[in-house]
């Protein structure tokens, strides 16, 4: 019987070693697919070094790269950087890529252990002839109807509550952070409008306009920019870029968190801008008089009545030149928030707080393993005492 009882405990014993082993085996991750080429913009402009790739697979990042080449991502040679698309993926999951936060047009498929070059375009034209940013976030954000839903990226000083008409599930958004308006035609100065010099490029992807309900908008910045830029903290309102200029968003300014807010249905360019102090009216001079009577003959005519002066010209204020605001013939997007300066109440902490990744398996965990390694050893001591006996 007590060999009987050994032998039970010993097929047991090896049993739960070997599904541990197994499911350590095939939960190892695959070998990454690495990419590289050519990166252009829809007129076959290249993108400017610092451009960020990023690829995504199963609504998730799961690579990124940022580029040190004019029009090129990766490289070609052998131990040279590439992008490096890693992580549970199962071979044959569709990858995408997004350039700067915008969605290229190429596609690829995952392979494990292959190097592919894949060259990417963007359809824009402006890739091209913008600065990079200074950082890029891609997420998933699901949605359920009349639900304030929170995003937060962890790179970019920025985040927005949306709110749709219909449940949204696993859509991409991107959030891209320049340090300028991204090309001169959107140089808030030439609106008469000062910047702090950050500017926020959000896009939804599979999104409709009739799908979202509204979107607050949050842009944070320091003190340090503000006293840098010159600006009356309190002016300070959210703008985005209508196609043809800067417009301002129902919205208003938290001085003691240092951040802009404000109200839209749609996603854009956006930035903190303030209205340019006016120039000060130049104060006129005063005219001089001119003295009467004799005193003004006396010497020359020795006490006879004098010619009488010259009058003296009076000089007149210059006006003040009234700057003109530059306008464009790109076509302004039908959508178009009107701008207030009445301060609406700060948005309401989140209802519905964004997907994140699911946790790590129990078993999967070093307390886990060492727990189980632990089980084992006594078990087999055990054994080994019984059959000592």
């Amino acid at each position: 019987m007590k060999k009987v009882a050994v032998v039970f405990l010993l097929l047991t014993l090896g049993a739960i070693i070997h599904l541990a082993l197994a499911q350590e085996i095939l939960e190892i991750p695959p070998l990454p697919h690495a990419f590289y080429g050519t990166l252009k913009d829809v007129n076959d402009e290249p993108a400017p070094a610092g451009s960020i790739v990023i690829a995504v697979v199963n609504n998730a990042e799961a690579g990124r790269i940022k580029t040190v080449e004019v029009g090129k991502y990766g490289s070609e040679e052998p131990g040279k950087a590439k992008l490096i698309v890693q992580g549970y993926i199962e071979d044959g999951s569709t990858v995408t890529f997004f350039v700067n936060g915008i969605k290229a047009n190429e596609e690829a498929t995952f392979k494990s252990g292959e190097v592919t070059q894949l060259n990417l375009t963007v359809p824009c034209e402006w890739v091209s002839r913008q600065t990079p940013p200074i950082e890029v976030n891609v997420t998933s954000v699901s949605t359920t109807a009349n639900t304030k839903t929170t995003i937060t990226p962890e790179v970019v000083n920025a985040e927005i509550d949306i709110t749709t008409n219909v449940d949204l599930d696993n859509r991409i958004f991107s959030f891209a952070e320049y340090s300028n308006p991204v090309f001169p035609a959107k140089d808030p100065s030439a609106f008469g409008l000062l910047s702090l010099g950050r500017y926020i490029d959000i896009r939804g992807y599979d999104i409709s306009s009739s799908d979202i309900k509204s979107i607050t908008i949050r842009v944070y910045y320091t003190d340090e920019e503000v006293e840098a830029a010159g600006i009356d903290e309190n002016n300070l309102r959210l703008y985005w870029w209508s196609g043809a200029k800067w417009e301002a968003l129902p919205g208003g300014v938290d001085t003691n968190e240092n951040y802009v807010w404000g109200t839209t249905t749609h996603l854009s360019l956006f930035a903190p801008l303030a209205s340019a102090a006016p120039a000060p009216t130049p104060t006129p001079t005063p005219t001089p008089t001119t003295p009467t009577g004799g005193a003004a003959g006396r010497g020359a005519a020795g006490g006879g009545a004098g010619a009488a002066p010259a009058p003296t010209p009076t000089p007149t204020a210059t006006p003040t030149p009234t700057a003109t605001a530059i306008t464009t013939a790109i076509m302004t997007p039908s959508v178009t928030p009107t701008a207030t300066a009445t301060e609406t109440p700060v948005p309401t902490a989140t209802e519905t707080p964004i997907s994140t990744p699911a946790p790590t398996p129990w078993w999967r965990q070093p307390t886990s393993i060492i727990a189980i390694l632990a089980v084992i050893i006594t078990g087999i001591a055990i054994v080994i005492y019984l059959i000592r006996r």
